[in-house]
């Protein structure tokens, strides 16, 4: 009996080799979020903008791809 050895379709492990930049650029680059920054806008209105929503969405992301707690984890 023949043993087909399959490889993964997707392995984590080239994910992970890779640096933190490198997997935030993926994660920018390929997630659909446009709809999300949009409403985003949309629910602040006119209010203030200190913080605009797209300047403040990429460190969000960010941290996730990073797994950080807080933005000031940023500063380390």
């Amino acid at each position: 009996m023949a043993i087909i050895i399959q490889s993964h379709l997707f392995s984590w492990n080239h994910i992970e080799a890779r640096s933190d930049l490198d997997r935030f650029f993926l994660v920018r680059d390929n997630m659909p979020d446009e709809n999300i920054v949009l409403a985003l806008e949309k629910q602040r209105g006119n209010g203030r903008d200190d913080f605009p929503i797209r300047a403040m969405w990429n460190p969000s992301v960010s941290m996730k791809v990073r797994h950080l707690p807080s933005l000031l984890a940023f500063s380390k």
